[in-house]
């Protein structure tokens, strides 16, 4: 198969792919207020989990509201989604 033809066929493939489990660049996530409300949450609860004596679950919720701080606020994309 030639690789022209390769490149297409895995460009077809992407583009009817769902949204995957850590893919946050979609249509629900446009309004501000969900971004903000998404990222603050896990970020909240990884200072309650912290000051509990949990530092491997607040770890992982510092991670979790990191990297949404990273989706919605550093290479947020709102035409993403086509919805």
């Amino acid at each position: 198969m030639p690789l022209a033809k390769r490149a297409t066929l895995a460009q077809a493939r992407a583009m009817t792919q769902r949204p995957g489990l850590f893919d946050l660049q979609v249509p629900f996530f446009r309004p501000l207020w969900r971004r903000i409300a998404t990222t603050a949450a896990p970020l909240a609860w990884a200072v309650v989990e912290a000051v509990t004596g949990s530092y491997g679950w607040a770890v992982l919720f510092a991670a979790a509201g990191l990297y949404a701080f990273h989706q919605f606020f550093v290479v947020w994309n709102p035409d993403a989604g086509g919805d």
